[in-house]
């Protein structure tokens, strides 16, 4: 850990680490070389090529120094400082920048920040090389995202940066204060492009939460922050990119805080070898607390597997659609209370096929609920004619004849407005007629059973 503030008057320049190990324990880093100024804000990121820590930027307190700068750590024996940034053309100088590194390209990404120490906001992206040391603006494609500081991610599995929120300045001169909730993804393949992320929800906090890209569960997390003026948010989300985007509010267990009750300037990293993320307090005058979130221990997936539009956190069966808030499905057809409008009968649920039973085996707001398709109780008391008992608002039935009990072949159908047809024809010496009526008009039934007592759905194929 670089620098950072102290009671919002004093900056350091100061390098510590945080041993891991049980119990953990911080320690003073003893570095050689010159050292940056001291100063608050400056944007950091871990370079795993060269083992290092890098900075950029930043606000030195004491001098009222916006800086621009790009310093290197080397975290092999002895720690060593050494400045990359020399060349004319530089970003200008800012402090709240959103930073990340680009593996692919060897590269730093800079997008934003403020260039006072309350002063104005920057829309501008830059990148710089670590093979030449230079930097340069990106003409970038695209809608861009307004000016803001803002916080981001590396997204490794895309090959992108990730920015959500934000705010501008409260500076009259500055223009209007405007506070940030979309999402913004710059591809850094080819022409780099910005482009709007449509996400479901967004998290409440629009400002300088803590931020991280996960690459167990292709997400990125959020956590805190504050909104004008100085309203401050202990919530934890996720926003899931595989699919669909949607910001998750995640129940956590516990809430980290200082003695004040509440944190509002929390900054954090993840940690991959234990899956979770670290953070603290950075502004506070007393206390230097760590708290972890540990990811895999969270009490739930946080995906919508099903479509429902509820994560698992929220979702009692996240496999079934059908089922939401509440996972009773007593007769085990599969779908759930209050989707099932008979909980008691397998047969009966939302869009059910008609079926031999008597019943009306579909559900208020299906085509043909109020009506049991099903027709039976053939009347063959004249030998040439077969009737059957009208059913309730049928204009129209289709007749199926076979000499085979499945209907599959030697299979004639005849469609008549009447209950009865007329069939002089005899069935072939040693068998027998089989027949099945459904109505066809104006809604299609089914066809019942055959006279194996079996369920038929293709009839005459």
């Amino acid at each position: 850990m670089f620098g950072g503030q102290a009671c919002l008057a004093v900056a350091f320049n100061d390098v510590w680490s945080l041993s891991l190990a049980d119990p953990p324990a911080w320690s003073l880093v003893s570095t050689t070389g010159t050292r940056p100024a001291p100063r608050k804000e400056s944007a950091a990121v871990y370079d795993p090529i060269r083992d290092r820590l890098v900075i950029f930027g930043g606000y030195e307190i004491s001098a009222g120094v916006m800086h621009n700068d790009v310093w290197a750590l080397s975290l092999s024996d002895p720690p060593t400082w050494q400045k990359l940034s020399t060349a004319a053309e530089a970003p200008a100088p800012r402090q709240a920048a959103t930073l990340i590194y680009d593996p692919i390209d060897d590269r730093l990404v800079v997008f934003g920040g403020s260039d006072g120490e309350i002063g104005c906001v920057l829309g501008d992206t830059w990148t710089f090389s670590f093979e030449t040391h230079t930097w340069q603006q990106l003409a970038v494609a695209g809608e861009q995202p307004g000016a803001r500081f803002t916080t981001g991610v590396y997204d490794s599995t895309d090959h992108r940066m990730l920015i959500y929120g934000g705010g501008t300045s409260l500076i009259a001169d500055c223009g209007p204060y405007q506070e940030y909730t979309d999402t913004w993804q710059l591809s850094l393949s080819g022409q780099p492009t910005w482009s709007l992320i449509p996400t479901s929800g967004s998290p409440a906090a629009p400002i300088q939460s803590v931020s991280v890209y996960d690459p167990v569960n292709h997400a990125m997390w959020l956590f805190g922050g504050w909104s004008c003026c100085y309203t401050t948010y202990d919530d934890t989300y996720l926003l899931a990119l595989a699919g669909e985007p949607t910001w998750l509010l995640v129940p956590t267990v516990g809430v980290p805080t200082d003695s004040s009750g509440s944190i509002w300037q929390f900054k954090g990293v993840y940690d991959p070898e234990r899956h979770r993320i670290l953070g603290m307090d950075h502004t506070s005058c007393s206390e230097d607390q760590v708290w972890s979130l540990h990811l895999t221990d969270t009490p739930c997936n946080l995906t919508d597997n099903d479509g429902d539009g509820l994560s698992e956190c929220d979702d009692c069966d996240d496999t079934n659609p059908t089922c939401t808030t509440d996972c009773t499905d007593a007769d085990g057809d599969g779908f759930c209370v209050p989707v099932d409008c008979d909980d008691a009968n397998a047969n009966t649920y939302p869009d059910a096929p008609e079926i031999n039973d008597g019943e009306d085996n579909q559900c208020p707001g299906d085509a043909g609920y109020g009506v049991s398709d099903e027709v039976a109780g053939f009347d063959f008391g004249d030998p040439t004619m077969i009737c059957w008992p009208a059913q309730a608002a049928a204009t129209q039935y289709e007749v199926a004849r076979s000499d085979d009990p499945t209907f599959a072949v030697n299979c004639t159908l005849t469609v008549t407005a009447s209950t009865c047809v007329t069939d002089p024809d005899e069935p072939p010496n040693g068998s027998v007629f089989d027949y099945l009526v459904r109505s066809i008009a104006p809604l299609v039934g089914s066809w019942g059973q055959d006279s194996s007592g079996a369920e038929r759905t293709n009839v005459c194929p």
